[in-house]
């Protein structure tokens, strides 16, 4: 069995699995870890990184490491505003592609779509408040993390 657990940096637990660079996979037979990798979510940015808002007539405006677009000069329009974030149905379909054979994942929290993708493809989704991830394996191990519902 593999249980896969987002993380950012192979240490802690990420806080939303769809926005997770990473999951560390983890191999366990008869209830021991056997192995443990890192696999990187490749093909697609995070949800997020780089999308743009801009305000005014082109001007540009930096907020958190992305900007907003409003106003004219934006392509597609609607009532003078518009937000780019998309990226999240290939996101979604990069992070299934990444943990394919694994049986299980844990984070510390997910979106609608993702638990529905999850559930859909037959993996059991775990939800903890537990930021480490070899923490949340032995949590995992013991029976004290239940399947999100």
């Amino acid at each position: 069995m593999k249980i896969a657990i987002a993380s950012n940096n192979e240490q802690t637990v990420a806080y939303h699995l769809g926005r997770a660079q990473g999951f560390v996979v983890v191999e366990i037979e008869d209830g021991q870890v056997k192995g443990k990798t890192y696999r990187l979510v490749s093909g697609v940015e995070p949800v997020g990184a780089g999308h743009q808002h801009r305000h005014g007539r082109g001007c540009c405006e930096e907020e958190g490491g992305h900007q907003h677009r409003h106003g004219r000069g934006c392509c597609e329009e609607e009532g003078g505003h518009q937000h780019r974030h998309g990226r999240g149905e290939a996101r979604g379909l990069a992070v299934a592609s990444t943990i394919q054979d694994c049986d299980a994942v844990i984070a510390r929290g997910a979106g609608p779509g993702m638990v529905r993708n999850l559930s859909l493809a037959g993996k059991k989704l775990y939800l903890t408040e537990i930021t480490s991830v070899d923490e949340a394996v032995a949590a995992y191990l013991k029976g004290e993390i239940q399947p999100a519902t």
